[in-house]
């Protein structure tokens, strides 16, 4: 897919300098970033003197004798606000650093560019390193849903246009077919199905249209429409309904509202698995995928971007990923069942950050989700019982 310069605004993320709750945001998107990428994280960013490192990374590589383990020093500079390339003086001491800290290599991730001085450096310096500026960022980003879900987190606005575009692309694609296939030798119910399809198609955009202009805690009802549309459904318009709802977490963000998450998760359940869901197994699994993420984004929603969290929507989330799971299961999809369990790893991740202000606070919605992890065997999709007094924090 064509994409413009600059698809991800990293101005969306506050500078690093300027103190307050939104200052390690760059450096916490960074360790999430390498996590995507294959990068195991082994010290974690936090607040404080750091000793000229923001966290420590590794990669294992696999040879003809065995495995090698590479450690890395990271360094996170952003530097959107002002667009000024990362030099020698303000990335400075590199082998230092990198030695000081027993670590193999250096990984430096910026939100501009590395100037000359740095890269000539590092090319001196004879040890291994990547630097990730902003388009090489952008590109590993985008070209996976694990990425496309990092974008939403971080950069809600630029993921949002960056979900429409996308969207105008696959319309074009979609009257093309159905032209070729009004042109081809097909049944009678084919042309059928496929008219179906493209109206139903244009009417889900229309909902979301009407959505996303609307105060995301007043449509409620706008969003129900969809469900009249969960009997006819298949693979494409499932897959038009739940990425709109994943986009829909995108620009709510913290504000999500328990009533908004509420209906996610009863969409979720009604167009996933489709009515045609005995039809192609990867299309259950990349359809399944897409819940896995949706469940996910809320999660991270309600724990980390919501002011105060808001367990009632990490609830729903989590329930989501119960509903993959179950379902999973049933069909042996094996592969979606270690994706639900990674998330959660990661979510326990996300909430590990013993030296942030908040760090009880946090302890506590991991034990919350530890409750809802032990009870994924379980056959139904009630809520387990959990002590009154969390959702009362």
């Amino acid at each position: 897919m064509y994409m413009p310069n600059n698809m991800i605004d990293f101005k969306e993320i506050a500078p690093s300098n300027k103190g307050g709750k939104e200052q390690d945001t760059f450096e916490l998107f960074s360790r999430d970033f390498l996590e995507v990428i294959g990068f195991k994280i082994i010290q974690h960013p936090y607040r404080g003197a750091d000793g000229g490192k923001d966290m420590i990374v590794s990669e294992t590589r696999t040879g003809n004798v065995g495995e090698t383990t590479i450690k890395y020093l990271v360094s996170c500079k952003h530097y959107a606000h002002s667009n000024d390339s990362i030099g020698d003086k303000i990335e400075n001491n590199i082998l230092d650093r990198v030695q000081k800290h027993k670590c193999d290599g250096f990984i430096a991730v910026y939100s501009t560019i590395a100037a000359p001085t740095v890269s000539d450096s590092l090319l001196e310096l004879g040890i291994e390193n990547e630097i990730y500026d902003h388009k090489r960022i952008e590109k590993h980003l985008l070209e996976t849903k694990k990425g496309e879900t990092i974008v939403s987190r971080y950069f809600p606005n630029s993921y949002v246009n960056y979900k429409s575009l996308a969207s105008e692309e696959k319309k074009e694609k979609q009257v093309n077919s159905q032209s070729t296939s009004m042109q081809s030798n097909h049944t009678e119910q084919d042309l059928i199905n496929a008219s179906k399809t493209a109206i139903i198609i244009i009417e889900v955009e229309k909902i979301r249209e009407r959505f996303l202009n609307h105060n995301l805690k007043e449509n409620r009802d706008i969003l129900n429409e969809l469900s009249k549309y969960s009997r006819h459904s298949n693979e494409y318009i499932a897959h038009d309904v739940l990425h709109f709802l994943d986009e829909i977490l995108a620009v709510a963000g913290g504000t999500l509202t328990e009533d908004i998450a509420s209906s996610i998760f009863g969409l979720v359940t009604e167009f996933y698995p489709t009515s045609y869901d005995e039809g192609d197994a990867d299309d259950n699994i990349n359809l399944g995928k897409l819940c896995i993420y949706i469940g996910s984004n809320m999660a991270y929603n309600a724990t980390i971007k919501a002011k105060p969290k808001n367990l009632m929507v990490l609830s729903w989330a989590l329930t989501i990923l119960k509903h993959v799971y179950k379902y999973a299961k049933q069909k042996q999809l094996e592969s979606l069942m270690e994706m639900v369990l990674k998330e959660y790893t990661s979510l326990d991740s996300h909430l590990d950050r013993p030296h942030q202000d908040d760090c009880k606070e946090l302890q506590k919605i991991q034990e919350f989700v530890t409750v809802f992890e032990k009870d994924l065997e379980t056959p139904d999709l009630s809520f387990p019982i959990v002590p009154e007094s969390y959702y009362n924090q």
